[in-house]
């Protein structure tokens, strides 16, 4: 696989505003790189489906494109393993469900153990300065594996109804 198809989307990538570029960058790129860019002018992006797709759909991507001119095309992904049991699988059969993807930290060192994923050449991403350096994930050689950028909480017990003395 040449340099070129590996670090398309990162070379790209680098120019955006800070808030689209950690946005953008949390999805980690897969071992064959971004074939659909080429292909077909669209870079598909594995998002976490449902409302969080949406928002993404939403608010997110429309910039990406507007600043880039490369169009989003959102792939439904289940959280966990199950996602990336089929990265694996298609990693091994060619055949990428996604060029980029949104992992969980777990799920995203997994992946680190059968070198899914293509390093980060962060000489390319001169605006990863603005990270904190636990948002970079790593190989245990240094290499960079991912970029870590969103965030979410759940709240999990909520009580408006303040106890009273009696």
């Amino acid at each position: 696989m040449s340099a070129k198809n590996k670090f398309y989307f990162i070379k790209k990538v680098h120019k955006l505003p800070v808030a689209v570029i950690v946005a953008i960058l949390g999805v980690v790129v897969l071992e064959f790189g971004v074939p659909s860019v080429h292909a077909e002018g669209v870079l598909k992006v594995g998002a976490y489906g449902g409302y969080f797709k949406d928002s993404f759909d939403k608010h997110i991507f429309p910039d990406f494109t507007k600043e880039t001119g490369i169009k989003i095309e959102s792939v439904a992904e289940p959280t966990g393993e199950a996602w990336l049991v089929q990265l694996e699988q298609a990693a091994r059969a060619g055949q990428a469900p996604a060029d980029v993807n949104m992992m969980a930290q777990t799920v995203m060192l997994r992946g680190q153990r059968t070198e899914l994923w293509i390093p980060y050449d962060l000489k390319k991403i001169p605006n990863h300065k603005y990270l904190l350096p636990q948002s970079i994930n790593r190989y245990p050689d240094g290499r960079v594996s991912g970029i870590g950028a969103v965030g979410w909480y759940i709240t999990l017990v909520s009580n408006t109804n303040v106890p009273t003395a009696e």
